[in-house]
């Protein structure tokens, strides 16, 4: 099928599998940053002293937090910012890598201080493998494009 199939076609359906792929995981941060939007736990830091302070989580000692109440409330605002504006801030080229960037810092914070490491190596990856990586694949796509590209007279 593969040989019948014009080359637009080839290049059509990875392309729809992979903006399938990037509008779900969009919508799986949209809808948990929006799900803790509506809860003040979120807002005033309470979900974070919570979560970091429970024995199933707990990796470290953060009860310091306690006298420093805005670090907690602190976290918990950017998780919000970070997971609800995932899915506006990623598209665009110029917020992309720095998007990506919070969203892995964010992961890297869950892993660490809640032990999820295997929640956080599988947000990572997919946040990686479906808007960084395809990235730096098309710009070399395009590379070798305009290389093969005849000269016009």
């Amino acid at each position: 099928e593969s040989r019948s199939a014009s080359p637009r076609r080839q290049e059509t359906i990875p392309v729809g599998c992979l903006r399938v792929m990037q509008a779900h995981l969009c919508v799986v941060y949209l809808a948990a940053g929006l799900f803790k939007a509506m809860g003040r736990q979120w807002w005033n830091g309470e979900a974070i002293w919570q979560t970091v302070n429970q024995p199933v989580f707990r990796t470290f000692d953060l009860t310091w937090m306690a006298r420093h109440p805005w670090v907690p409330m602190l976290a918990g605002w950017a998780t919000l910012v970070v997971e609800i504006g995932y899915a506006f801030l990623i598209w665009p080229r110029r917020t992309r890598r720095a998007w990506a960037i919070a969203a892995i810092g964010l992961h890297l914070g869950v892993g660490l201080f809640m032990g999820l490491v295997f929640f956080s190596s599988v947000m990572i990856l997919l946040t990686c493998a479906l808007f960084l990586i395809p990235e730096k694949v098309q710009e070399e796509v395009q590379e070798v494009q305009r290389v093969q590209e005849p000269a016009v007279a």
